[in-house]
């Protein structure tokens, strides 16, 4: 099946799950990772984490959709029923790099998994800015007006799901 998102880009995502796993594995280190699989005319990003069972547990945290007929891009967050919805605070754009630093910034904190925040929490990683995970490089044609070419990138915060079972 031939894929129907522009490949420079779905190689770009892969490139910043990439990054985001070093950055957890830095010391101390988080039992977390990401992932990044592709299906029709979107990509979604999984937090993989090992349960107390010690199975490996996949968690859909956000959603990357494709429209080719406008060439732009459209970032979906967890829906309490299993789906994907709109996320509120970011527009549909033809640039995907302006999504991933808002998946970074997590500003509604539903880009994150209760126990890898609480991991985040422990390792002291829970900054809203965080040191070591360095900015996006800026690709395409730049950034907004007025944005920060410099300005760090920030850092996952607590989830705001209720826990399970409630």
């Amino acid at each position: 099946m031939k894929s129907r998102l522009p490949k420079l880009e779905v190689a770009r995502v892969a490139r910043w799950a990439h990054r985001r796993n070093r950055w957890l594995a830095a010391e101390p280190p988080v039992p977390a990772c990401y992932d990044v699989i592709e299906d029709a005319g979107s990509l979604t990003v999984l937090e993989l984490w090992m349960s107390p069972e010690g199975q490996v547990v996949a968690i859909p945290i956000a959603r990357l959709r494709y429209t080719r007929s406008r060439q732009q891009w459209r970032l979906l967050r967890p829906g309490w029923n299993g789906s994907f919805e709109r996320y509120p605070l970011a527009d549909p754009t033809p640039i995907l790099q302006e999504l991933l630093d808002e998946i970074d910034r997590n500003r509604l904190g539903v880009f994150v998994t209760a126990p890898v925040a609480e991991a985040l929490r422990r390792a002291g990683k829970n900054l809203v800015r965080a040191e070591g995970l360095e900015p996006s490089p800026r690709e395409g044609p730049g950034p907004k007006p007025g944005a920060s070419a410099n300005s760090a990138t920030l850092a996952v915060l607590p989830s705001s799901r209720p826990p399970q079972g409630a």
